[in-house]
């Protein structure tokens, strides 16, 4: 499969881990092949920064993608049971930011060639090249770092509106195929004015940090933390009920409300947040036609009642449920 032991040896010590991203990454091996799949993971473990995972079938890489967030998925097209092809297309509906290169025998490369239009993002033929692994992996890592920091807010780390924007456009054409709930949650940070002009602009700076990393903490891989403007954040939750989306939300605004802050010695401040809830359910059968704008608004419109009733609550807005 891989052409000597000298070059595998070569190939790893030409390596250069202190040039690498210092955050781990997960990748997975999804091949039926357990020579094959050794042989990769030995070879990727190498790299200090990498952590690596084995399946044996499409049904188990599944599993792993479900319980826990992979940044890249190695998958063999011609896995028995659930196909390669097959476990891309259930990768993407899962976990929308884990990237995926395909790895296939078949000379014609039609497979593969459906498989990026699928929305892998290469391919690597068999028998495999360890050095074009290496490579194709590590690129591939790259172009995802570069990615996620063009869709983050640089001050909170939380995703911006141009990655709302087509993210959202994407689960609205899921909510159309699967029938199930979209809630969306709309957070605005009480009094926030007057705290930045109270203590300062990096203390609010920190406030908006450390509500961003609470949310980010109590969301899923499939769901979207968005820093909307200012003070201003949002959650997009695909596949969740009214009740689910309010639960929470109110947990958020408890959680936040009973941190502590100091924004100079010998003082704690309290900050709180008041929130917006709404839930478009689709109808089981027919056509339905909604936008994201809408559910927006709607949360939104909640946010501005929370508000109005005296801060430090969440309301809900109703009038999406069919």
């Amino acid at each position: 499969m891989f052409n000597t032991t000298d070059e595998l040896t070569n190939l790893l010590d030409s390596q250069n881990p202190a040039s690498g991203t210092p955050k781990d990454k997960n990748i997975l091996i999804v091949d039926d092949d357990k020579k094959i799949t050794s042989l990769i993971k030995y070879a990727l473990c190498q790299i200090p920064y990498f952590s690596v995972s084995e399946a044996y079938s499409g049904e188990e890489g599944l599993e792993h993608i479900k319980s826990v967030y992979h940044d890249l998925a190695l998958i063999d097209i011609n896995l028995s049971g659930m196909s390669g092809l097959e476990l891309l297309k259930k990768i993407k509906e899962e976990s929308k930011d884990t990237m995926s290169i395909v790895m296939t025998g078949n000379p014609n490369l039609e497979t593969a060639v459906e498989a990026m239009k699928i929305g892998a993002c290469d391919y690597l033929s068999k028998p495999l090249n360890l050095s074009m692994l290496m490579l194709k992996v590590q690129k591939e890592l790259r172009n995802q770092e570069n990615a996620v920091l063009s869709e983050r807010d640089p001050k909170t780390g939380l995703y911006n509106m141009g990655a709302f924007q087509s993210h959202s456009l994407l689960e609205i054409k899921r909510l159309v195929r699967s029938r199930k709930p979209l809630s969306l949650v709309f957070f605005d940070v009480d009094n926030f004015k007057k705290y930045n002009d109270t203590f300062g602009h990096l203390e609010g700076d920190y406030v908006l940090k450390k509500i961003a990393r609470n949310l980010m903490e109590s969301t899923r891989l499939t769901d979207l933390a968005v820093r909307f403007g200012g003070e201003e954040m949002v959650l997009l939750l695909p596949e969740t009920t009214f009740d689910a989306a309010y639960n929470l939300a109110d947990r958020l605004r408890e959680r936040i409300s009973s941190a502590p802050y100091s924004p100079k010695k010998d003082f704690i401040k309290s900050v709180t947040v008041s929130g917006g809830v709404a839930t478009y359910n689709p109808p089981s059968k027919g056509d339905f036609n909604i936008s994201i704008n809408q559910i927006v608004k709607a949360a939104d419109d909640a946010l501005y009642k929370a508000k109005l009733a005296g801060k430090n609550q969440i309301w809900e807005e109703n009038l999406l449920e069919s």
